[in-house]
């Protein structure tokens, strides 16, 4: 195997690979420490995994990359990443030689680097033999989704592991994404139809798969995705990339069931500023960090409908807009985790948005935010789950 080709260029291909590689590899094979570049006449294919996500960038032949012999080249991705961070020239020429090492010359020097190269037939082999569904959708609006969700799944070491995971659902009309770690939801939408999609289709995606997902996959105007009953591909054409996703199981909570359920038995709700209350959360989180007693917030309401946020270090009244219902003959108070609600705000939300916050009688239903007003999406709800104050009702 031997061929020449622009340093930036290879570098440029080869390092998501190695970034793919390096996340999700704890207690992993130790194959899949490697990187698996392939050479051939056409094309180079440079092929990174760990035990959830695949990554294969194809790299087509051109007047620049000169191949002399084709072969494969089965090299740790931590060395030879390591390495390219210290090359210092235009060009590069690769020669695998007979004992396995990889010769890398450039004008500076030749280097000698280990590799398991007459081990590459083993590397791992996720190819699809089958597509259950094909269809394209808009990059843009995708990418959103997920940013939108994924911060509300579960952390990865959850017991319950489908919750590490956002449920995304396709279909002719638009694209919904959930998430949810059972003590907030969040709930995105949009109308954009996916072309070529006929029946509903319904996977269950790990969220730091997504959220690690290389901006370069997004740079485009359409996606194709493909689907089988445990893959998920994303392919982006125009860059010549395709990620393949292991997908956890499909057993997902009824996340719109709860959300319809909390919207329809609303009491009471108001309007607010994200960026002022997100500031004002800020200095109630702070107080509460250094707190032996509490780790909660309250949103307390008047009879007057004045709106406090509260907790025992801090009292601070919010200005709102728009209040509609009524509370009951009593002052009302929504406990809640601070940390909860911010994350909420900036994930979410613009510091402009006008932010209702709606709750239902007792104090002890979620609360809701919603906005109707964002550009970002074209609907979005998120929900906070009240914590239950050891000697209240």
């Amino acid at each position: 195997m031997k061929f020449q080709i622009s340093t930036s260029v290879f570098v440029n291909r080869f390092m998501p690979v190695a970034q793919t590689i390096n996340s999700n590899n704890k207690d992993s094979q130790e194959i899949y420490s490697n990187a698996l570049i392939k050479v051939n006449k056409d094309s180079i294919v440079f092929i990174g995994a760990n035990p959830t996500t695949r990554i294969v960038i194809d790299l087509p032949v051109t007047d620049d990359i000169k191949v002399v012999e084709t072969g494969n080249i089965l090299i740790n991705a931590s060395l030879l990443s390591n390495f390219l961070r210290t090359v210092n020239a235009d060009r590069m020429l690769f020669e695998l030689r007979d004992d396995q090492s990889l010769i890398i010359a450039t004008d500076n020097g030749a280097y000698k680097l280990p590799t398991l190269s007459d081990q590459a037939s083993n590397y791992p082999n996720w190819d699809m033999t089958s597509v259950d569904n094909s269809f394209e959708v808009d990059s843009a609006s995708l990418y959103k989704l997920i940013k939108h969700t994924t911060y509300a799944s579960a952390k990865t070491d959850s017991a319950d592991e489908v919750l590490t995971g956002i449920q995304m659902n396709f279909n002719k009309d638009g694209i919904i994404c959930y998430g949810t770690d059972k003590f907030i939801f969040s709930k995105a939408q949009t109308d954009i139809q996916s072309e070529g999609l006929t029946d509903e289709v319904s996977v269950v995606v790990p969220s730091d798969v997504l959220s690690k997902l290389s901006t370069i996959i997004f740079k485009t105007k359409l996606l194709e995705l493909q689907t089988t009953y445990n893959l998920l591909k994303i392919l982006n054409k125009d860059a010549h990339m395709e990620y393949d996703i292991r997908l956890l199981n499909n057993n997902y909570p009824l996340a719109n069931k709860v959300i319809e359920k909390v919207l329809g038995s609303t009491s009471f709700s108001f309007n607010v500023n994200m960026r002022d209350t997100y500031e004002a959360l800020k200095r109630v989180y702070v107080l509460l960090k250094n707190s032996e007693k509490v780790s909660y917030a309250r949103i307390q309401v008047t009879k007057d409908n004045e709106v406090y946020l509260s907790a025992n270090v801090s009292k601070e009244k919010l200005a709102t807009s728009n209040f509609q219902g009524q509370i009951a003959d009593d002052d009302f108070t929504f406990s809640f985790n601070p940390e909860y609600l911010m994350n909420i705000l900036k994930q979410s939300y613009s510091s402009q948005d006008n932010i209702t916050f709606t709750f239902g009688k007792d104090g002890l239903s979620p609360m809701s935010i919603q906005c109707d007003s964002s550009q970002d999406l074209d609907k979005q709800v998120q929900l906070v789950a009240a914590i239950r104050e050891f000697g209240k009702n």
